[in-house]
């Protein structure tokens, strides 16, 4: 398996652990809106009995029991999950770091094949779009050749390319060769414990 490939795989862990985090919050917030729910369900049913509409004991008995179930959601340990998933979020993000630096050349050499190879069909892609527009110049020269053969000076009817401007910047493009991205470390102009 590559460097890249692990890298990916430590990754996924990472997000993985964030992931867990927001759902404790999210959990938590559901947790409290059920009960605010479920109060407000006991609430208008109470008040409906204190105003004398007495509602059915089996609404009440099965509001009641919501609420407290609702009431039982929100008294988990909030506090304390909460710093159980964020010790596993920064423990992920120390994986993440240190396989990073301890596989640092490995994954530097890899970045570097993939941006040869990125670097090499810009270019194939520039060669390309030249040679269309090659071809597409090519007929359209001898459809003006035709045409004023036929027609005596009729040429100026012919659609002209609108593609110059498209194959002078291909052309640039291949003349300079699309330079891929590289990391180069910052080296010292003199060595240390050398005279300047």
């Amino acid at each position: 398996m590559s460097a890249t490939d692990e890298l990916a795989e430590v990754e996924a862990g990472a997000r993985a652990a964030v992931a867990a985090r927001r759902q404790v919050d999210a959990q938590e917030r559901e947790a409290y809106d059920g009960m605010r729910v479920a109060e407000g369900e006991l609430e208008g049913l109470l008040a409906q009995k204190m105003g004398g509409d007495e509602p059915p004991a089996k609404l009440m008995s099965d509001a009641q029991k919501r609420l407290d179930r609702a009431r039982e959601g929100t008294r988990r340990e909030w506090a304390l999950e909460r710093k159980a998933a964020d010790r596993v979020v920064l423990q992920r993000e120390g994986d993440r770091q240190r396989f990073i630096a301890e596989r640092f050349d490995d994954l530097l050499s890899e970045a570097h094949a993939r941006a040869d190879q990125a670097a090499s069909a810009v270019d194939a892609a520039a060669r390309a779009l030249i040679e269309a527009i090659d071809r597409r110049t090519a007929v359209e020269s001898e459809l003006v050749g035709l045409v004023h053969v036929a027609r005596m000076g009729d040429e100026w009817l012919v659609r002209r390319a609108r593609s110059d401007q498209l194959r002078q910047a291909a052309e640039r493009l291949l003349a300079q060769r699309e330079a891929p991205p590289r990391y180069e470390p910052l080296r010292p102009a003199v060595a240390i414990g050398e005279p300047a």
